[in-house]
């Protein structure tokens, strides 16, 4: 089985006309004012899936800073709750208090996996906020939920979305919370490196990276290196669709010489998003 864990859709409506979330939103319109970025369909994800040979994917909802618009991509996504082949993320705004948690577990109880992609520097609040983020650690928790956090890396070229949650922040978050499942994203902004510390890995036992959008940041030693430190069982492979096709990020992890075998390619996934 070959699970992509990173992909993205957005509401028929927000792909049909974006120009009204892109006043009402700013980090959506930092990364989608340009016309050539892509925001992809139901319909286009399945055919993207078909001919690139994934069986899942793992659906991630845009990390609006306004809950109301948050609220809205979660009842799209209630709509795909049939659809086997997807693995559905919501997303809240933190700070919205008891509603964001109130709809956490409207969108669990619907068979949501958890929430994502989850992005500090989008909806304006650090990890560090305990008062904001403690409880909806705890209701994932409660229910085996997964969170997967948007990862920047703290050096390197600029580039529309890159943010500062950076590794140290997110190794912190990490501690504060060790039973909850922590996906970082983009191979956690270069979190793996640090595994070279013999202390990393025992201290952090639910913290698990994706390769999203590999291709975009690091050359393809990262895949063998990554894996290497920080374990197939705790890397996952994600193309950050539309971003990147998801042929073209296989192509590219298979080009690297990862083990066609490894659970980085599909069995890691479902056992970290599966409740």
């Amino acid at each position: 089985m070959i699970v992509d864990a990173h992909v993205h859709l957005f509401p028929p409506g927000v792909v049909a006309d974006r120009s009204p979330y892109l006043t009402r939103d700013e980090w959506c319109r930092q990364l989608y004012e340009p016309p050539r970025a892509r925001m992809a369909t139901l319909d286009e994800l399945l055919r993207s899936m078909d001919e690139a040979g994934v069986d899942r994917s793992v659906v991630a909802a845009f990390p609006w800073r306004d809950q109301a618009l948050c609220e809205e991509h979660n009842a799209y996504f209630r709509e795909l709750a049939g659809e086997e082949r997807l693995i559905l993320l919501a997303t809240v705004q933190p700070r919205a208090g008891r509603r964001a948690l109130d709809e956490l577990k409207r969108c669990l109880d619907a068979g949501f996996a958890g929430l994502g992609e989850m992005n500090v520097d989008a909806q304006g609040v650090e990890l560090a906020d305990e008062e904001a983020w403690g409880p909806l650690a705890e209701a994932l928790v409660e229910a085996r939920g997964t969170l997967m956090i948007h990862a920047s890396e703290p050096v390197g070229h600029v580039y529309r979305g890159k943010g500062q949650n950076t590794p140290e922040k997110i190794y912190r978050f990490a501690l504060a919370h060790p039973e909850l499942k922590l996906v970082a994203a983009h191979w956690g902004g270069g979190l793996p490196f640090y595994y070279l510390m013999p202390e990393m890995a025992p201290s952090l036992p639910n913290l698990y990276f994706d390769s999203a959008a590999t291709e975009l940041l690091y050359d393809s030693r990262v895949y063998r290196s990554a894996l290497e430190l920080a374990g197939a069982e705790r890397s996952i492979f994600g193309s950050d669709f539309p971003l990147l096709a998801q042929s073209r990020a296989l192509a590219h992890v298979r080009a690297a010489g990862v083990d066609p075998g490894s659970p980085f390619f599909g069995a890691t996934a479902v056992a970290v998003y599966s409740r």
